[in-house]
């Protein structure tokens, strides 16, 4: 195959043509180039000649991805299109269409399952395309609800009014952050109320010492609850302990399910690959006999609810952190009760927590709250573990940099380009303290140097922690087809922010809009089925001159901003509304809904921050070299074809 038009138009040819045209004749050269490129540059002899005459455009998200189908129908004597060319391209391969597009399809034009692909080659003939056909000539096939059945009732889930409180019934994440926040407010309710019983430490009468010499320096403790979500589900499960669980939305066994997170995984299932985090797909594939539990979220909240309370039976010195996590200071306990054995005390209670939830969970015990936290590591799965004042330094020593808190993949990179390769502490504490200022900044700096020595600084264990900002982040679902839909659903995220601020007591000053807007050379549907995929994230801040509760205040700010940043409707992929500058109400009433004057009506500054972050992930197609390489050609030729077209534009006025 000989490239044609490769040839380059001089600047004074382009000058003679319309902008119009020189655009019309770039985009053939482009496409041309793109064509040979793909489909004669590094490829090999075909092994088969089943796609023969057959060319394929893929569109969106599909299973193999792109990259793969193009190696397939190339080994097969097919050909890939970067671009879709009527009367030339004979299929495009997706598992659905957007409606509007699908209204647009002309005569002959074919939409066809990736499965056609696969089940050719498995044959070794080309297959009839009755039966994988998923739209023909505007028409929806049966293949359709065949492959994704479940899509138009998710695409068009952001239109529905009850879909932000559906989500947040679903969200994990929303889950996690609403019970820390209520943990929080619990023990800060358990402290000012009235003053305690201590119901159980009756149960630690053994631990009493007659020759007490006071308390043990090493009274700070780690709770962790073990494998949380998966041990809620045991409780009622007996007979899955001691197997592969995890707990996720799907089971794995649906169309698109496998890509569901693991919010939870056992032990068991740890231990065959599984990790928190990654996909089901992935999950069963390392584990094929993985067994996948439903989520129960208000199980989660009682359990969570009751081992606070268990703990606060013995003492309200807790630092609430989230549902299954918590630092407790059993410093006062042991000096009351004259208790010298910390350890004998943290049996008890982790006895008290297995017998009343059903759960277990690991406690790691030091001078500080770091060293305790790091002994948690050591006490898991389902053990306790002190490290005394004598062992700090050798046991810092041989911690690992990347699990001191605070220490991210940033954080690392920078450390590793500045000081080379380094894995424990031992090897950070060779760095000086000036120079990872700076590196990192004065204050990061000292931070960094203390952790990795135990040192654990300007921490008070019972401070009041104050809420810096409220937020409502939906990145999931979000397919917009008017900007009247975009809007409504604003207004839902306002109402949804005034009954946020409203349970927190709490007035805004500074509203900021972030949107994910789907990136101009990322596939229309990504991976992950109905996720954002890759996108330009742009954020907009407006500050009201007089604090403001009301929902209305909130979305006509977001709409401005909005309308400042001017999106793709159809091209948004995730929104953000978040609150800050938070202040307190002292006592007055709470401004509702549709109840605010004229004051915080006009109450407004706005300041135009305008911040573009672009967040380029891999995708599946990147994978593949040779795609990758045209791709980045493809937009450094467009960008300077702009570029000269701007110098002749601005040559035109002089």
């Amino acid at each position: 195959m000989e490239e044609t038009g490769s040839a380059q138009p001089s600047s004074k040819e382009e000058e003679c043509l319309t902008p119009a045209e020189q655009w019309r004749r770039y985009m053939d050269l482009k496409k041309s180039k793109l064509l040979h490129q793909i489909n004669a540059q590094d490829m090999k002899k075909p092994i088969s000649a089943i796609f023969e005459g057959v060319s394929i455009y893929v569109n969106g998200y599909t299973d193999p991805p792109a990259s793969e189908l193009r190696r397939l129908i190339q080994m097969h004597g097919g050909e890939f299109h970067i671009y879709y060319e009527y009367g030339t391209t004979t299929y495009t391969i997706a598992t659905h269409v957007a409606g509007g597009k699908v209204s647009k399809l002309r005569k002959n034009e074919k939409v066809i399952h990736p499965r056609w692909i696969i089940d050719c080659i498995e044959a070794g003939e080309r297959l009839p395309e009755e039966g994988y056909l998923v739209y023909k000539n505007n028409e929806r096939s049966g293949a359709l609800s065949k492959f994704t059945e479940r899509d138009e009732i998710i695409l068009n889930a952001a239109t529905d009014p009850n879909f932000i409180s559906n989500f947040y019934e679903r969200s994990r994440l929303h889950l996690i952050s609403t019970l820390a926040q209520e943990m929080k407010q619990y023990v800060l309710e358990l402290r000012s109320g009235p003053a305690s019983d201590f119901i159980s430490r009756h149960r630690l009468g053994h631990l009493i010492c007659e020759h007490f010499e006071g308390p043990p320096k090493e009274t700070i403790c780690h709770v962790d609850l073990d494998c949380f979500f998966v041990s809620v589900a045991l409780r009622t499960r007996p007979e899955l302990i001691g197997k592969p669980v995890a707990v996720t939305h799907s089971t794995g066994s649906d169309a698109g399910a496998g890509m569901s997170e693991v919010a939870s995984c056992s032990y068991e299932a740890r231990a065959c690959g599984v990790r928190n985090g990654c996909y089901v797909k992935q999950a069963k594939s390392v584990c094929p006999n993985l067994i996948c539990l439903p989520y129960q979220f208000e199980d989660y909240r009682a359990i969570s609810r009751l081992i606070y309370t268990i703990i606060s039976r013995y003492t309200l010195d807790i630092r609430a952190v989230s549902c299954d996590e918590m630092y407790v200071d059993l410093n006062s306990l042991c000096t009351q009760l004259r208790i010298m054995d910390v350890m004998g005390v943290v049996t008890t209670i982790r006895e008290e927590i297995r017998a009343e939830t059903g759960c277990n969970a690991s406690v790691g015990v030091g001078p500080s709250m770091l060293i305790a936290r790091l002994s948690t590591r050591h006490a898991k799965p389902n053990g306790q573990f002190i490290v005394t004042c004598e062992r700090v330094d050798e046991v810092m020593k041989k911690e690992k940099i990347f699990d001191l808190p605070g220490i991210g993949y940033n954080i690392r990179a920078k450390l590793k380009q500045s000081f080379g390769e380094m894995e424990l502490c031992e090897q950070l504490q060779a760095v000086q303290m000036n120079q990872l200022q700076k590196l990192l900044g004065a204050k990061m700096g000292i931070q960094i140097y203390n952790l990795c020595r135990g040192v654990d600084k300007d921490r008070e264990f019972l401070e009041k922690t104050v809420r810096k900002s409220i937020s409502c982040d939906i990145n999931y679902g979000i397919r917009f087809n008017k900007e009247s839909e975009m809007f409504n659903f604003l207004n839902a995220m306002a109402v949804e922010l005034e009954k946020k601020l409203y349970n927190a007591h709490m007035a805004v000053s500074t509203i900021t809009l972030k949107v994910m807007i789907r990136a101009a050379d990322a596939p229309m549907e990504p991976e992950k089925y109905m996720g954002h995929g890759v996108c330009d994230t742009v954020t907009r801040s407006a500050h009201l001159l007089k604090p403001a509760t009301s929902g209305s205040v909130v979305f006509n700010e977001v709409k401005k901003l909005m309308q400042s940043i001017n999106p793709v409707v159809s091209d948004l992929r995730g929104i953000g509304i978040q609150l800050t500058r938070l202040s307190e109400l002292q006592g007055q009433p709470h401004t509702h809904r549709g109840r605010h004057t004229l004051v915080d009506f006009f109450a407004v500054r706005t300041k135009g921050t305008h911040a573009i972050n672009r967040r380029m992930k891999h995708l599946s197609d990147e994978d593949d070299p040779i795609l990758r390489r045209v791709l980045k050609e493809s937009l450094r030729e467009e960008a300077n074809r702009k570029i000269r077209l701007i110098m002749v534009m601005c040559g035109s006025f002089f």
